[in-house]
């Protein structure tokens, strides 16, 4: 079988490039100004995005804020996908030391800015498939945190809310099917795992 030439691929991809630059108007007052959006990510934007998002829905012990999904998504989408500047917060920085973001503010500004319905096929496309990401992201992000501290604070938590629904089984007794399902831990989230420990506890 003949190899296709390879300058003919780039000519046929140049050719049918799609765009991944918007622009829209917003008002204010009697002026407007322009927002840029980006609306088609590299593969190495969409680890950056998705990282961006994860940190920020877990806390310095590992454990799950999902009051911060939304707004983060929503940071992170003006962040990356938009000429709009980040804001920060007064006197405060983060980790790094680089000022902290304002991840109420950049909530706020995606909500009133309506950025959800952008009529654009480019920036629908992004997304529909960044938000699905960011959940299977965290999904797994919070089953790595359950397998590699086994009964460290998160699974602990996780057992106390089992043994409060089951009240004849105390904690210690369910660490002990925790351990029987150690190996068949990775890649489940919390609803997986507690129906392992049902099902140990049933046979």
């Amino acid at each position: 079988m003949k190899k296709i030439a390879v300058n003919t691929v780039k000519a046929f991809l140049k050719e049918n490039k799609k765009e991944d630059a918007y622009t829209q108007a917003f008002t204010v007052g009697d002026s407007s100004f322009e927002v840029s959006f980006h609306t088609a990510l590299t593969i190495a934007e969409k680890s950056t995005f998705l990282n961006r998002v994860v940190s920020g829905c877990f806390d310095a012990t590992g454990k799950f804020r999902p009051e911060y999904v939304s707004p983060m998504l929503r940071a992170t989408i003006l962040q990356m996908c938009t000429n709009i500047p980040a804001m920060t917060l007064k006197n405060e920085t983060d980790e790094v030391g680089v000022p902290a973001l304002d991840v109420d503010a950049m909530n706020e500004l995606y909500l009133a800015m309506d950025l959800d319905h952008v009529q654009n096929a480019g920036y629908q496309d992004m997304l529909n498939e960044m938000v699905p990401l960011c959940g299977q992201a965290i999904d797994w992000k919070k089953s790595s945190i359950l397998a590699d501290h086994g009964t460290d604070t998160a699974l602990r938590d996780l057992l106390e809310g089992l043994a409060d629904k089951v009240k004849d089984i105390d904690t210690e007794s369910l660490m002990q099917y925790a351990g029987i399902l150690s190996e068949g831990t990775k890649g489940l989230g919390e609803g997986g795992i507690l129906q392992g420990l049902l099902n140990s506890r049933k046979a």
